[in-house]
């Protein structure tokens, strides 16, 4: 369902103009606006093998498309400003139903007085931090709340800060703290007590002063209580990294019927709640920034993340709305991370799925996101003068984008199964499996061991595969199950087991 929302502000000149929102069911507020600064341009992203930034600016009113060129470059970001139709005076019930019911296209569309907007992606430049210089935004001896800051990601910006400015940390979590103080022992049985008090002894180690909090971002009561403390204790606030929120790895996929209220509630809690909780205790304080830690799963959509992506989207729109406010609020919109620098490391499980730290999916651990690669992006925003909305991709932006639309778009009809280097599909299961990645996928030369994710599959293609195969060998296959079985041999063997069981059923009937 879409569905389109204008939304009426100051007229007066040199004001701040009105925005129309336009919202989808995977993709998070677009809008577009009559002539504003420069300055309040919010959304910037990016990619490259190594993750990189790019920015999708919120258009500015212009009369033709402007693109911004930039030279090639880690961490470089992008800029379009794109308009498709003339001005108009206004937009009429006929025209959005129109919008609505032509065929799938742009990925996000603003109909506005000042024409039909849609947003676009290309890279820009994020400023390096020179050699023996803090970031603009950090300073020495800082104090900096992490919510959410006991997690991977969390650690990773806290290990950074310390490294950088010998921060002075409040990070909070829903798990238990470990015990403070000269000689205090971690109880014995609680393996993750024991590492998270690992954790904080490496940063104190560092020259950081750690202070944990179990504490709940969404709770106004703990809230007011973590204020008072901070207070009581530094005497001052000069950061925010807003990362509380809820994504086990074993619950990370669900299906969108698997999706109930107890799951949205959950997921929901931190990013809707902790945000309006924080919001109320950061009123009237001087901050040099607050930053949003969402997801691409806002602008790509996430299958099996249902709310995890809405939560990601209102975050996206709640800093984008404030943007203007006495709190400088920035977000920045990861892609997946994993926690180990090199192949051969200890696997740990990403923030995505475990399957994905699996040598089966290789090709996901391989782009992920490292804590290297992590901090470095943390150093670049914190160099930012001017807060933005910042999307990491690892990957092709523009690409992702194309096939978030055309996982939307009917595959040429099936032809004969592409043969396998040096060998004929033992497996007629194989076999049609491999016909209906190339229908999807327009792959040719595939193997037994073909990596869907690694041939350009994603998320809504991935939908799209379940549903076909699952109409061809008349069972019911899960998108997120066939995920999980990311190569021919596996999907197959998947199929095959799912079409035996449905058979045992029946006899059983």
């Amino acid at each position: 369902m879409r569905r389109a929302r204008r939304t009426p502000g100051r007229s007066t000149a040199g004001s701040a103009p009105w925005r129309p929102n336009w919202r989808t069911a995977s993709t998070p507020c677009c809008s577009a606006s009559r002539p504003s600064p420069p300055s309040r341009a919010p959304l910037r992203c990016g990619w490259t093998s190594s993750p990189t930034v790019c920015t999708p600016s919120t258009p500015a009113a212009r009369r033709r498309r402007r693109s911004v060129p930039c030279s090639p470059g880690p961490l470089s970001s992008s800029r379009r400003i794109s308009r498709s139709s003339p001005p108009v005076r206004s937009t009429s019930a006929r025209e959005t139903v129109a919008e609505l019911r032509a065929p799938a296209g742009d990925h996000a569309v603003a109909l506005a007085p000042g024409g039909r907007w849609v947003r676009a992606y290309e890279r820009d430049t994020l400023p390096e931090v020179g050699a023996g210089q803090l970031p603009l935004r950090l300073r020495e001896r800082g104090v900096y709340l992490i919510t959410g800051g006991l997690g991977g990601i969390g650690m990773t910006l806290a290990d950074y800060l310390v490294r950088t400015c010998r921060a002075r940390l409040v990070l909070t979590g829903l798990d238990a703290v470990p015990p403070t103080g000269l000689g205090a022992a971690v109880p014995d049985g609680d393996p993750g007590l024991a590492e998270r008090a690992e954790r904080i002894r490496k940063l104190e180690a560092l020259g950081g002063e750690v202070l944990a909090v179990r504490c709940d971002a969404a709770d106004r009561e703990r809230m007011a209580a973590l204020f008072e403390e901070i207070d009581r204790r530094f005497g001052r606030l000069d950061g925010v990294v807003h990362a509380a929120g809820v994504f086990e790895t074993r619950r990370a996929f669900r299906s969108l019927a698997e999706t109930g209220r107890e799951d949205c509630e959950r997921r929901l809690r931190p990013k809707v709640r902790g945000t309006l909780m924080l919001a109320e205790f950061l009123r009237g304080r001087r901050l040099d920034f607050v930053l949003m830690q969402s997801s691409l799963s806002s602008h790509l959509g996430g299958l099996g993340f249902y709310a995890y992506t809405a939560g990601n989207a209102y975050m996206d729109a709640f800093a984008e709305r404030h943007r203007g406010d006495d709190i400088p609020w920035m977000t920045v919109n990861w892609d997946g991370w994993i926690f180990r620098e090199r192949d051969d490391d200890t696997p740990h499980a990403s923030v995505v799925s475990p399957s994905f730290a699996s040598p089966d999916f290789g090709v996901v651990a391989e782009i992920a996101i490292r804590p290297s690669e992590g901090a470095e992006i943390y150093g670049r925003l914190m160099n930012l003068a001017t807060p933005h909305q910042v999307l990491v991709s690892t990957a092709d932006f523009d690409a992702r984008i194309d096939q978030w639309v055309r996982g939307a778009q009917p595959g040429p009809a099936a032809g004969p199964a592409p043969e396998p280097a040096g060998a004929a599909w033992a497996d007629p299961v194989a076999a049609q499996v491999a016909r209906a990645w190339t229908d999807l996928l327009g792959a040719e030369e595939l193997h037994p061991d073909s990596n869907f994710f690694a041939l350009g599959g994603d998320s809504l293609l991935g939908v799209s595969l379940a549903h076909r195969l699952s109409q061809e060998f008349d069972t019911v296959l899960s998108a997120i199950t066939l995920f999980e079985n990311p190569t021919i041999t596996q999907m197959a063997k998947e199929i095959t087991r799912a079409t035996a069981q449905d058979q045992d059923h029946q006899g059983e009937a």
